[in-house]
């Protein structure tokens, strides 16, 4: 008898709770979509590799601020703009990732001055979370959180530092 109780409670609450989240609030207005004063628009972006000085500088390219330049705009314009950076903002240090055959193993380096472009193209928050990001060990992350530190973008991705909260 105790459990038909309990089932017809559970059942008239699930009811009760249903019907109330169905119904509008009384006095309150429904938000005008076409007013965007309270909207908040956030652009994000896959791999950001610039070029890279390693094996070799001649993988860099001849105007990295050309690469950007297309996109500068949006980007600019969204409230907070998000990218993956692919690749360790250094300018010298050796591969700690390891590579027996270097024809079919990328490893990317790039200049420290390549976050110019990176901060000039709108950028608040990079994230360091992917498989280059240790291609040149501690040297490498610790340049490139202090290149983006610089610059006054947020880093995170990292498992010293997996999220960062900021405002704007």
């Amino acid at each position: 008898m105790t459990k038909i109780l309990n089932k017809g409670k559970l059942l008239t609450c699930t009811l009760l709770f249903t019907f109330i989240c169905s119904q509008q609030l009384s006095g309150a207005n429904p938000v005008d979509s076409t007013s965007h004063n309270n909207a908040l628009s956030i652009i994000g972006v896959g791999d950001i590799m610039l070029g890279t000085n390693f094996p070799s500088p001649k993988y860099l390219p001849p105007d990295v601020m050309a690469l950007l330049n297309p996109v500068n705009k949006e980007l600019q314009d969204a409230d907070v703009t998000f990218g993956n950076l692919e690749g360790a903002l250094l300018d010298s240090g050796q591969l700690v990732k390891n590579c027996e055959d270097t024809t079919k193993c990328y490893a990317f380096r790039m200049p420290t001055s390549y976050i110019h472009p990176i901060n000039c193209a709108g950028f608040d928050l990079i994230s360091l979370a992917n498989n280059h990001s240790g291609d040149f060990g501690r040297k490498g992350r610790l340049s490139t959180i202090e290149a983006l530190r610089s610059a006054g973008i947020h880093a995170g991705g990292l498992t010293s530092k997996p999220a960062v909260i900021f405002e704007r």
